[in-house]
């Protein structure tokens, strides 16, 4: 858990924060901001954003987030979820397969995933069938689970759809040869960097880098800075302490053992 005090990030406008939370378009989201949401999304649902659980859409002009397979798969192992096939049909060329998921509180929920196989034969009518089967445990997982997002085998299907990469970190500290960030985007990208940080040494050489930019930055306020410098200051203690735990435990151990 990140103990860190954060300074108020960079807020976005009231027509955006409407555009995300009544539909789900991350559109006018400036990429830092996207960063912050996409960890946001991952940390609510108990998902690893390393393994990209989340894709970006661009569907019918909205920029929004579908589930790929590892979101479904950690959903599944944290929720307990069992899936069962109970049948399978085949009327007018589709292939309808029938999914029943139950989570560990026994809470159950169904879903179909269809898909057509007029015409196929061979290797192509058993990749049907296969993606048939993945759609509806995919899509009862996330039923069950209470998400609306769209599957990825669903975005395949759909003609106008427009994929994106996933960004997890904000862009790079600016050099020389680059434009310099606002205030905000400086300090949102810390509190990313040192959520994610492992290493004291590389917190503390990253900060000596960037010192030449933090003073090219326009700060509206200087306790922005200081504030900033102490976050930054307490989580350099605080992973220099846990690097010393092991340490202390093998010492503890050595000292059973004599």
């Amino acid at each position: 858990m990140n103990t860190i005090e954060k300074a108020a990030p960079q807020q976005p406008t009231a027509q955006t924060v409407d555009d995300v939370i009544a539909r789900g378009d991350l559109t006018n989201l400036s990429p830092a901001q996207r960063v912050i949401h996409y960890h946001n999304v991952c940390r609510s649902l108990g998902l690893n954003p390393v393994t990209q659980p989340f894709a970006y859409i661009t569907l019918s002009g909205k920029l929004t987030l579908y589930a790929k397979r590892d979101a479904c798969d950690q959903l599944r192992k944290l929720h307990g979820i069992n899936i069962q096939i109970p049948d399978r049909t085949v009327h007018d060329g589709l292939l309808t397969v029938h999914a029943k998921a139950t989570d560990k509180t026994g809470r159950t929920d169904e879903d179909l995933g269809v898909v057509s196989i007029a015409g196929l034969r061979g290797e192509a009518a058993s990749n049907a069938v296969m993606k048939a089967v993945t759609k509806a445990k995919r899509r009862v997982t996330l039923s069950i689970c209470g998400l609306g997002f769209l599957d990825e085998t669903e975005v395949e299907d759909i003609p106008d759809a427009v994929e994106h990469d996933v960004t997890l970190v904000p862009p790079k500290a600016e050099t020389n040869e680059n434009k310099v960030r606002s205030a905000d985007e400086y300090i949102d990208s810390w509190h990313i960097y040192l959520e994610d940080a492992s290493s004291a040494d590389e917190v503390i050489a990253k900060w000596k880098d960037e010192a030449v930019l933090r003073g090219r930055i326009k700060w509206p306020d200087l306790s922005e800075v200081t504030q900033l410098t102490k976050q930054v200051t307490q989580r350099i203690e605080k992973l220099k302490k846990d690097d010393k735990q092991p340490d202390l435990i093998t010492q503890r151990y050595k000292a059973e053992d004599a």
